[in-house]
């Protein structure tokens, strides 16, 4: 299996991206796949994420981890579009700190799930002014 990892940070910081790149880079050594991929955001920048969109849809990977749900978006329709525009690429997505198991389309309730997380740690990371 061959995945991308995605990290976002709110200012530039690379310790922060070592820390969501880690966190990923463990998860990928536990589920036997190869990172081949990596895309860094920092701030409102969406370029990156704008460039794993396309990769996805030309099936440069068949999967995606970031550290953290909110690390996508901070928007639940963001989300939730963003979603279904890598399960529609045939893109599995894995949350590091949620486990080993992908969410999106096959798993309704995870999904359901990893939305309000999203949407929990967008607020709790607001309130901290990250």
């Amino acid at each position: 299996m061959t995945t991308a990892i995605y990290t976002r940070t709110a200012f530039d910081n690379d310790a922060a991206h070592r820390t969501q790149r880690n966190a990923c880079t463990d998860l990928a050594t536990r589920i036997g796949a190869t990172a081949t991929h990596l895309y860094a955001a920092t701030g409102s920048s969406r370029l990156a994420l704008d460039k794993l969109r396309t990769d996805a849809a030309a099936g440069e990977f068949d999967s995606l981890i970031v550290a953290s749900h909110d690390r996508l978006s901070r928007s639940a329709p963001a989300f939730v579009e963003l979603l279904d525009d890598l399960n529609a690429a045939g893109v599995a997505v894995y949350v590091a700190e949620s486990g080993d198991d992908p969410i999106g389309a096959a798993s309704p309730t995870a999904s359901l799930l990893a939305l309000v997380a999203a949407e929990s740690g967008a607020s709790h990371r607001l309130s901290r002014k990250d």
